[in-house]
């Protein structure tokens, strides 16, 4: 209904809501494609936390192209060169998938503005600062918000690939969707930031929204 998409600028420009851009699909067509001032057509914006949707995404490929054995496999085991502290038999026990469901049990808090991730940054070695984190709960009992947790996955895409999670992402699943402009952050070890700030154009975004919602295809 282009009325009611009218009166949707309408109300973003009276009340002067900060949005970049409006794309919308519907049944494999764009039908709506608008960028606010001083946002412009073709312009990579930041996915914030969809980053960890596209992580996750990365974990599945991975899986599928039998470069991780199982969602099953203990996380440690991923990192045997690796000596952390607090090690006991919980964290024996935390595998992949407690880290893709926030339910690794890692001691990790996403109150005070996230604070577990910004110790996390402040460390010398990202990985290791969530590696070395006691454990609060058996892994899979419990939901935590968990941002640090995700870049223990792109640490893992980076173990299992070889390759950082930007440039596994470009080869297998960006290239295939015609995506040629990311902007991804790394830590100083190169590992992509697992949990956000990956920057996409809004048709990008949307072709990995459209690939998700027809099942991966």
């Amino acid at each position: 209904d282009s009325e009611a998409l009218v009166q949707a600028f309408d109300y973003v420009r009276q009340h002067q809501v900060p949005i970049h851009s409006l794309l919308i699909v519907r049944n494999g067509y764009v039908v709506l494609d608008a960028s606010f001032y001083p946002f412009r057509d073709g312009q990579v914006h930041d996915g914030a936390s969809m980053t960890k949707s596209i992580t996750s995404t990365l974990i599945g490929i991975a899986l599928g192209r039998h470069k991780i054995g199982s969602l099953q496999q203990p996380v440690l085991s991923l990192f045997p060169e690796r000596n952390g502290r607090n090690r006991d038999q919980r964290k024996d026990r935390m595998t992949i998938e407690d880290l893709l469901t926030m339910t690794s049990g890692l001691d990790c808090h996403s109150d005070h503005a996230e604070i577990t991730p910004r110790e996390m940054m402040q460390s010398q070695d990202w990985v290791q600062f969530m590696l070395d984190l006691p454990m609060a709960a058996e892994p899979g009992a419990k939901f935590e918000y968990c941002s640090g947790g995700m870049h223990l996955l792109s640490g893992i895409i980076s173990q299992a690939t070889g390759s950082s999670a930007l440039e596994f992402a470009r080869r297998e699943l960006f290239q295939p969707l015609g995506i040629e402009d990311a902007i991804w952050p790394a830590s100083p070890q190169g590992v992509s930031h697992g949990w956000g700030d990956l920057h996409l154009q809004p048709r990008d975004m949307a072709k990995v929204g459209y690939l998700w919602l027809n099942q991966g295809r």
